[in-house]
């Protein structure tokens, strides 16, 4: 379970999801509720601050013997810090350690924030 005010987190969700909007063929993503704060009651995750301020998290869930990524999302004013990419290195650690088979998830194959970054792990 996430211990953080779901609030903080669905906010984030909201202004992660924003840049989608310049995408024709995605721009209804931006668009899409935030991740409910049941998700994230429910859910595994990690958080990343700067600052005192909540500026990215991953979520996961086991399914079957697979940790399923279900979101990852960084806020704007930290883009190409390297954030997502450490907590994805969480995401992967916590895979080994509780021996799940791989880390799965679904995502775009474009853009370059999606298919294409998740392929460089």
């Amino acid at each position: 379970m996430l211990r953080q005010d779901a609030t903080d987190l669905q906010r984030l969700s909201v202004e992660a999801r924003d840049r989608y909007r310049n995408i024709p063929e995605l721009e209804y993503v931006a668009d899409t509720p935030p991740v409910s704060a049941e998700r994230f009651r429910a859910g595994t995750g990690w958080i990343a601050t700067y600052r005192g301020e909540i500026v990215g998290y991953a979520l996961v869930r086991s399914v079957d013997n697979l940790l399923f990524l279900g979101n990852i999302s960084t806020s704007p004013s930290v883009r190409r810090s390297g954030i997502g990419s450490r907590l994805l290195e969480k995401v992967r650690q916590s895979a080994m350690t509780s021996q799940a088979e791989a880390v799965a998830l679904t995502t775009f194959r474009s853009p370059a924030w999606n298919g294409p970054w998740f392929r460089r792990f």
